[in-house]
């Protein structure tokens, strides 16, 4: 067995959706956690995208993961369930989902984390109150760690595995 060295790996930290010093599939693995702080503020920093100026992102960044990633590399993204923007409720971790689809990068598995818990029980993130709903802006604290990769997978009795 070869030594690895670290000549043999490149790191970048950088958002994805400019990787234009990638050749196309030449990568490997690609994780990452796209922002979710719509209409949030957090420190000094207020977010103003719109949220379909923040859907054109995403299809920007996973048009871009499509094109680095080599045909069995892996693209893994962690994401909150929902967000809650403009007075309603986004099923983000669904529409990361559908646009991976539509850039032709397949869901492999979906691991689902909860970010805070307490005595075994799920605890409220920011903007939900402690009866577990909320009028504001929140994400919640369900983490989906979403696997793709550019293979169709077949499932069984057409479902996915859940961990």
């Amino acid at each position: 067995m070869s030594k690895i060295s670290q000549k043999d790996f490149l790191l970048f930290n950088k958002s994805c959706k400019d990787m234009s010093e990638l050749f196309d599939s030449s990568i490997d693995l690609i994780y990452f956690s796209p922002p979710y702080n719509l209409g949030e503020k957090y420190n000094k920093y207020k977010d103003k995208r719109t949220f379909s100026k923040y859907v054109k992102l995403l299809e920007s960044v996973f048009l871009e993961c499509e094109r680095v990633l080599k045909s069995n590399g892996k693209v893994i993204f962690e994401v909150a369930e929902t967000v809650f923007v403009d007075g309603k409720f986004v099923a983000l971790g669904a529409l990361c989902q559908n646009i991976c689809l539509k850039n032709k990068l397949y869901l492999e598995t979906r691991h689902i984390n909860y970010a805070l818990t307490k005595n075994y029980v799920e605890q409220q993130d920011h903007g939900w109150n402690k009866d577990f709903y909320t009028r504001k802006n929140a994400h919640s604290n369900c983490q989906q760690i979403l696997v793709f990769s550019k293979k169709k997978i077949k499932f069984k009795n057409g479902k996915i595995n859940y961990f």
